[in-house]
């Protein structure tokens, strides 16, 4: 999902509702959204895109230019806007919470968000709302409502729009901030998280499963999109559009091989993280990003992103997911069973069994887990 809105979308608002001036100043909050930069309107540490605001005080919707489904944007005149994201079946609603418990346990940032039921009387409002706002002429915000509120959707997810965010593949200093260790952690970190979920389109990791042309490593097709890596006004990085995907783009590829890959990369990162030299994984995801037109051009943030990589997964490894996490998911969303959410988990869990199986004693004698992130009360190793 990239953050840019249509300036024309902004000025094709409704002219019954009368918010000219509305639209002017959501104009220049799109310029805003388009550099990735946006007024911290915080307030007691609560963005207040998610601070249950009034939908009938809205004075604009706008929809994404981009990306494969599209979002809403929701504009009031005084704040951030809300993004409006697609539910679309109950394994979705199901992998909200659990990818949300996934990324706190591997210490991964991600927007702030709410699952909002279109049932509810709040849903009606919201519903109603945006439908007051959008005029016929607008065919892709039209579009892109039917298919995010409507469809036969039973909810929708309410995100935080990220205060100053910057994706990472267009920022200016980009190349700064990958020789920055601490970025190359947090990349490491959500790298493990994306591994565990199959998300293959954030990283260029030298996955042939990833790649639509296995006939090369780096082919034209190059995996990997930057722009679902953001970074806030305070520099922390924050990962978007984390999802559990169900399929691999090369379609011939299967979840066996794509767990017998995993076991393969996974002993490269662990041999080069106890040698404590970049591995030939990590070298080949930096040649990814050089692609992409950055790159991590010391040996130091590649061992620090290998090293997060290591580390993460130490801290998942353990983690009851297709036990005790998928039913508190389940509880947070109201459903007793979700076949296929289930599979997903199950996936997930046997790529930690693959994890586990990859180690050596060298590896398990110079490795252990990140520190400060939370444990669970319980789920652990059965």
């Amino acid at each position: 999902m990239r953050r840019g809105v249509s300036l024309a979308l902004l000025l094709s608002v409704s002219q019954s509702s009368g918010h000219v001036a509305s639209a002017m100043h959501a104009a220049a909050q799109t310029t805003a959204i388009e550099s990735g930069k946006q007024a911290d309107t915080s307030t007691s540490g609560v963005p207040v895109v998610l601070a249950a605001k009034d939908f009938s005080d809205a004075t604009l919707v706008t929809a994404s230019v981009h990306g494969f489904g599209g979002v809403l944007y929701l504009h009031w005149p005084d704040s951030a806007p809300l993004v409006l994201k697609s539910v679309p079946d109950a394994c979705e609603l199901v992998s909200v919470p659990f990818i949300s418990h996934l990324c706190r346990y591997a210490n991964v940032s991600c927007p702030r968000h709410e699952l909002l039921s279109l049932k509810a009387q709040r849903g009606r409002m919201l519903r109603e709302a945006v439908a007051s706002l959008t005029t016929a002429s607008e065919s892709r915000v039209n579009s892109i409502r039917e298919r995010v509120l409507e469809s036969g959707n039973t909810h929708v997810l309410l995100m935080e729009f990220v205060t100053g965010g910057m994706p990472l593949a267009t920022a200016q200093s980009a190349h700064a901030q990958l020789e920055d260790p601490g970025i190359a952690a947090s990349m490491g970190r959500i790298t493990a998280v994306d591994m565990l979920l199959n998300n293959w389109d954030r990283l260029p990791l030298p996955i042939a499963a990833w790649r639509p042309d296995p006939h090369g490593m780096f082919a034209a097709a190059t995996p990997g999109n930057l722009d679902n890596l953001l970074r806030r006004s305070d520099g922390e990085l924050v990962a978007i559009d984390t999802d559990m995907k169900r399929t691999y783009p090369d379609p011939t590829v299967g979840e066996d091989d794509y767990l017998g890959e995993l076991a393969t990369i996974f002993s490269s990162i662990r041999s080069g993280a106890a040698s404590g030299e970049v591995s030939e994984v990590v070298r080949g995801m930096s040649n990814g990003l050089m692609l992409k037109g950055v790159a991590m051009e010391s040996d130091a943030p590649l061992l620090a992103f290998q090293s997060a990589v290591v580390n993460a997964m130490c801290s998942l490894d353990g983690l009851d997911l297709d036990g005790y996490m998928h039913r508190e998911a389940l509880r947070e969303v109201g459903l007793e069973e979700e076949p296929l959410s289930a599979q997903l988990v199950a996936r997930a869990q046997r790529i930690l069994h693959v994890w586990r199986a990859s180690s050596d004693s060298t590896a398990a004698s110079t490795t252990a887990p990140a520190s400060g992130n939370p444990s669970p009360t319980e789920g652990k190793q059965r």
